[in-house]
């Protein structure tokens, strides 16, 4: 180790066995049954250091969590932003306004409530790992999914007797996932 020989060398293929939690190398060496401990890799010692299991995706700015709540919410914010500026535009094109409300359904609930979303996720990362937070993603961009076009078709007077009853549960949607994000809020900031 004192003369630039790493404590740890490597050979082609060593075989790896797990005992007592911990990783060795079985090289057939008589010495502590032929086991040798394997040096545990950057990522793994800086979580025993930072003392916790599973990783803050704050502390490995390179990793991300596989529940990325935060980013999921701002990539569909930004999407829906994308798709209220495309019917803002056509109105405009038109002349036709009769649209307004989707445009301000999409506008506000799509782009500005998904963001607000985002930014409490990122602020309070152990809010995003929840469960609760997944089904607010799925439940909240679902129902907005069906809600827009619902309200395209009703205020465009197409199946108005279809199009009501849809527009009325996924509004029901809405509120739920608004719900959802209020009990995670309050469970989040209550300590």
């Amino acid at each position: 180790p004192g003369d630039g020989e790493p404590r740890f060398p490597r050979k082609r293929n060593p075989r790896r066995v797990k005992n007592s939690g911990r990783w060795y190398e079985a090289d057939g060496v008589a010495r502590a049954g032929g086991l040798r401990a394997v040096r545990p890799s950057a990522f793994a010692r800086r979580l025993r250091r930072l003392g916790r299991r599973r990783h803050d995706p704050r502390d490995f700015p390179g990793r991300r969590s596989m529940t990325d709540v935060a980013g999921k919410f701002m990539r569909a914010a930004v999407l829906w932003a994308l798709a209220a500026m495309l019917l803002g535009l056509f109105m405009a094109a038109s002349h036709d306004h009769s649209q307004k409300v989707a445009h301000a359904h999409a506008v506000l609930i799509g782009w500005a409530s998904m963001a607000i979303y985002a930014l409490f996720y990122r602020a309070w990362p152990r809010a995003a790992e929840s469960r609760l937070a997944r089904w607010h993603f799925l439940v909240a961009n679902v129902a907005l999914l069906v809600l827009a076009p619902a309200l395209v078709a009703l205020y465009a007077g197409i199946a108005v007797a279809v199009f009501d009853p849809i527009a009325a549960v996924s509004s029901v949607g809405v509120i739920v996932g608004m719900v959802l994000f209020a009990t995670i809020v309050w469970r989040a900031t209550a300590a």
